[in-house]
This record gives structure tokens, sequence and C-alpha cells, in this order.
């Protein structure tokens, strides 16, 4: 009978339960180079999706103010 549908007992029992080993230890030693990048080109990205969003949102509004009057239609062109 092929008993590889089992389940497997753990190697290690105490890995189960609180280790004495901290998290920052484990954490430090699993960041590689390419993890720091990718956060923190992603926390850039998040930094900038807001003011570029105000701007245009800014940017809709004093076209709409200008003396000329505009159409509603050209709300969509500032999406």
């Amino acid at each position: 009978m092929d008993a590889s549908f089992l389940p497997r007992k753990p190697q290690n029992p105490s890995s189960l339960c609180c280790s004495r080993t901290t998290a920052g230890t484990e954490l430090g030693s699993k960041l590689t180079i390419n993890t720091l990048v990718a956060m923190l080109s992603t926390g850039a990205k998040a930094a900038l999706l807001f003011p570029v969003a105000e701007c245009i949102s800014q940017i809709k509004w004093i076209w709409f103010s200008s003396e000329e009057p505009r159409r509603l239609s050209d709300m969509s062109s500032f999406r």
C-alpha cells in the first residue's frame, strides 16, 4: 500500500510550538536585495499615487472654472 497520502510527522516537534528564536532574526535571514528593492518600489508607487491623483483633480476643476463654458461630457476626459 502506498503511504504517500498519509500526513507526515514534522521533523522537529518543537517547531509547532513557540521557538526560542525571535521573528526578527528569522525575517532578517530571509530578506534579500530583491525583496528590499520590491518593497521600496511598491512604497514609492503608493507614495506617488496620491499626489498625482490630486493634481489631476485640481487640473480638472481649473479646466471647468475657466471663462468659457465647458460641456459636462468633458469631465470623462480626465479619468
